[in-house]
């Protein structure tokens, strides 16, 4: 008897609470009824996440492969126009200033650090395995190292800044080949080549305010061995 009242209790009270919203119902209805319109169907929306950042873009060891076979003025011209210009400027473009300003250290900071990562790039692919034993292969890697930090140094003090008027364009340096002989080195080592390479330096300084080169160009002496498809450096000598 008593779980019969309770029931009857629990189904008075669903009854109430249907007449309750039984109005709201109605009014919808009647809503929808009076406009002559059916219910606006949901819109679907498509959120569109924001383009990320591009990656930063340092040295890429397909530029610093150079291939076996060349002939001489070929050869010299692709080490010294190509791999050590590359190297030169290596980092030196726009992701290099999304890299400063997601930094919390300075410009010089960041740089250097670029500086570092390029090195290793280039002389794992353009010097002779066991590089580190040869010492004019560590003193160019250092100077390398050093070269392309102050290039892209000043080119983050010239490409974004326009309060200065001269700077049009980011610091920029290069190597232009003047000439190019190949030498018997005496070894008998078909695989081993002396290239002498006469070189001038340049920089974009008409069209900013960095630096002129500290030297105007030079010879260089490259020694390289091939192991049959690519030229790589085991000794290198500047005057």
């Amino acid at each position: 008897m008593h779980n019969h009242s309770l029931r009857l209790r629990i189904l008075a009270r669903s009854s109430l609470a249907a007449l309750a919203l039984a109005p709201l119902l109605a009014l919808t209805a009647c809503a929808s009824e009076s406009t002559g319109e059916d219910a606006p169907e949901p819109v679907e929306t498509t959120s569109v996440a924001p383009d990320p950042e591009p990656a930063f873009q340092g040295a890429s060891p397909e530029d610093y492969i150079i291939p076996a076979g060349l002939d001489a003025q070929t050869l010299g011209t692709e080490i010294v126009e190509g791999a050590l210009t590359d190297w030169a400027n290596a980092g030196g473009n726009n992701t290099l200033r999304d890299r400063i300003r997601a930094s919390d250290e300075s410009r010089e900071v960041v740089t250097a650090e670029v500086a570092a990562e390029n090195k290793v790039v280039v002389v794992d692919t353009l010097f002779i395995p066991g590089w580190e034993s040869i010492d004019s292969l560590v003193s160019f890697a250092s100077g390398g190292e050093t070269s392309n930090e102050e290039t892209i140094r000043w080119y983050a003090a010239t490409a974004w800044t326009s309060e200065e008027p001269k700077n049009v364009e980011g610091y920029r340096a290069w190597m232009e080949v003047e000439a190019v002989r190949e030498v018997d080195d005496g070894d008998g080592a078909a695989a081993t080549r002396t290239i002498l390479v006469d070189y001038t330096n340049h920089a974009n300084t008409d069209k900013n305010v960095g630096p002129e080169p500290q030297r105007a160009g030079g010879t260089i002496e490259l020694h390289v061995t091939s192991d049959g498809t690519q030229e790589r450096l085991t000794y290198v000598n500047f005057t």
